[in-house]
């Protein structure tokens, strides 16, 4: 196996703000993954598609787009990020190498079970957004149920509900989940929005330690998530903040000192356009 190609997970924050009023330097919560050329979106906040390109990712190497839940700072670019997918392909549809990446291909979008309706209004959009004709591949909606809801050459994707909305009225139809990604040994878990830490602990069990935990600070306060971690001995490898609230959007510096002094050098505020490697 090729290191440097086959095991290493490039993600690349899109947007790390909350649903907080329009913040300059920060869009909607979106952030990909690439890896050995391809590429999987968690969550899709405003203008996550023209941020990705414009970065220089190749959005007709994606395979996947796992949505949270439907609230609007996720869900937000989606519909922009599909019509772009469709709009590089159309651009480079005489190019025979960019053809290749997509013949035959199909995309998932994936949303919760209870909210696939969405995704009905999203197809009508796309189709009346034109550009339709000629395409040699689809878009298909799946269901987000707990399990596995992913597992293609070594990336693996695991669901878990969380709280964040609130409890149904009919048992097991739940409208907001975290994730686990498994691709080789490397385990990171993202939080989505929740409502307590514990919600994600099945996650985060195992017999190795996840390299990283996403998590989202806009509905809880950083120095509480460090400090619960550390008593109930959870120590992912790194720990990474995103989906930012007003208190880390107005004052980034002071809270991410407060979380180091919990958590050391190992924890990190995820910024709009910043790349790491897992």
């Amino acid at each position: 196996m090729d290191k440097k190609t086959s095991d290493i997970i490039k993600i690349t924050f899109l947007g790390t703000a909350s649903g907080v009023a329009p913040t300059k330097g920060y869009r909607h919560t979106s952030f990909a993954f690439e890896v050995d050329k391809r590429v999987f979106f968690f969550d899709a906040g405003e203008s996550c598609s023209y941020t990705a390109h414009t970065m220089g990712l190749d959005l007709l190497k994606t395979e996947a787009v796992f949505i949270s839940h439907v609230h609007i700072d996720h869900l937000g670019g989606l519909i922009n990020l599909l019509w772009t997918i469709r709009k590089l392909y159309w651009v480079h549809r005489e190019n025979p190498l960019k053809r290749r990446l997509l013949e035959g291909k199909t995309i998932e979008v994936f949303l919760p079970k209870v909210d696939m309706e969405v995704w009905e209004a999203i197809r009508v959009v796309l189709r009346e957004g034109g550009r339709g004709d000629n395409v040699v591949f689809n878009f298909k909606g799946r269901p987000v149920q707990d399990g596995i809801i992913f597992n293609k050459d070594n990336f693996k994707v695991i669901a878990l509900h969380n709280l964040h909305i609130n409890k149904p009225e009919e048992e097991n139809v739940w409208r907001s989940f975290s994730y686990r990604v498994e691709y080789f040994n490397k385990i990171i878990v993202y939080s989505g929005d929740i409502r307590h830490i514990s919600e994600l602990f099945p996650l985060l069990e195992g017999d190795a330690r996840a390299d990283l935990l996403l998590m989202e600070s806009g509905h809880h306060k950083v120095a509480d998530v460090c400090n619960q971690l550390v008593l109930l001995d959870i120590k992912p490898k790194k720990l990474g903040f995103v989906h930012h609230g007003r208190a880390v959007l107005g004052n980034f510096e002071g809270e991410l000192a407060i979380a180091k002094e919990i958590w050391g050098d190992s924890v990190f505020f995820a910024k709009d356009g910043m790349s790491i490697e897992v």
